[in-house]
């Protein structure tokens, strides 16, 4: 008898995220999981269950919940945005050992000998269940034929029992406080000296609450650059530099300028993940079970927007293009700072830009490209607990 790959719980299971997932799940309700490609790969049915004591003990399945969002400017939608909200929905485990058998194989008495043994194992008194299971088979087939390998098997049935669920706002409170907070200098470009976002007129309006994800979105590759603690305010705009010059050696132009504007620092906050970790526990009758279990960690993250704009370095028009560049980041750098969908950002940056462009310059000008880049800084992740 194997049981090599039959004590695994898969937190990622489909059965069991659609079961996270009900919006009519109630306090008690119940999943239960079994091996089914087990079961119908070597043609076994469950022949006996013995519940074990205790629990596995309760894990948190986290998804993450689309929230949708308008920012606007002069109750006018200049963006729409999505926040990543974790859901994290607790459960509690509990497990079974069962005894799954293929008739065809197996004579009666060989049949009562499994299922007697089976329910005459003690949990904490006996050796693990393998070895048990493997001494008694023994000692059977001293007086008897050996019994047929495939005919049987010892597997483990999970029952969930749903018990709470859980959103996790801080994210939005962050993006919030944003619009509120007195900016005491420390002024968006075009902004007012002093006031909050709220005071410059713009504000934000939840749309819909989406579908959920198992997995978190992040800042594209495409516009983060990493730079290490410590490091000047020249050197993280030396950064941003060296990645908008490296993305631009695609673009097929020649002679072009890079005017580069530091927008905004983000206040220092905690970031939050649940990466799954591959762990090993003890469970139905001191087997041991394996899982990939979602273990949270933390990490403190600081973020430096820069907004950049190449254009042709001797076309008589870069100060026009510098001046609607200037105008155009007013409402953008306001999308990009309240939120890390900078892809977004950088759609109302470029839709704007081009309208004021072409109000200016009434010819198309090739090689003009606005963009956003994030500096980011951050400690590495650390579990929690």
């Amino acid at each position: 008898m194997s049981i090599s790959g039959r004590w695994v719980l898969d937190l990622a299971d489909k059965d069991l995220l659609k079961f996270v997932l009900d919006k009519t799940r109630v306090f008690g309700q119940t999943l239960e999981i079994n091996p089914k490609d087990i079961l119908i790969g070597q043609n076994l049915s469950i022949a006996s269950t013995r519940p074990e004591p205790g629990d596995s003990g309760e894990y948190d399945i986290v998804t993450w919940v689309k929230r949708r969002y308008h920012i606007l400017k002069d109750n006018q939608v200049l963006s729409e945005i999505t926040l990543d909200l974790p859901r994290i929905t607790k459960i509690q485990v509990n497990a079974s050992a069962a005894l799954a058998i293929n008739n065809n194989l197996l004579s009666p008495l060989e049949k009562q000998f499994l299922e007697t043994t089976f329910h005459k194992y003690r949990p904490g008194i006996d050796k693990s269940i393998t070895e048990y299971a493997v001494e008694k088979i023994v000692e059977y087939e001293k007086d008897n034929k050996p019994i047929n390998a495939d005919a049987y098997d010892l597997v483990c049935i999970f029952i969930m029992r749903w018990i709470s669920t859980e959103i996790d706002v801080e994210p939005e409170i962050r993006m919030k406080k944003k619009f509120s907070d007195f900016q005491n200098g420390k002024r968006m470009p075009g902004q007012k000296e002093s006031g909050s976002l709220e005071s410059n007129g713009y504000s934000y309006k939840w749309i819909s609450d989406d579908s959920e994800s198992t997995t978190k979105s992040l800042i594209p590759d495409d516009y983060l650059v990493s730079v290490p603690e410590g490091a000047s305010d020249q050197e993280k705009e030396d950064a941003v530099r060296k990645k908008a010059m490296d993305d631009a050696k695609n673009m097929e132009c020649q002679n072009i300028s890079l005017h580069v504007i530091k927008v905004k620092e983000v206040e220092i906050w905690t970031d939050r993940d649940w990466p799954m970790i591959w762990v090993y526990r003890k469970i139905c009758g001191n087997a041991g079970l394996h899982t990939y279990w979602p273990i949270e960690h933390h990490r403190t993250v600081r973020h430096i927007i820069f907004a950049t704009i190449f254009f042709p370095s001797f076309d008589d028009r870069r100060n026009i293009i510098k001046k609607v560049f200037d105008e155009a980041l007013v409402d953008a750098a306001v999308v990009a700072w309240i939120t890390a969908d900078i892809s977004e950002a950088i759609k109302a940056f470029k839709q704007t830009f081009f309208e004021l462009l072409a109000k200016q310059v009434y010819v198309s000008i090739k090689c003009v490209v606005p963009s956003f880049y994030i500096a980011e800084i951050h400690e590495e992740w650390r579990q929690v607990g």
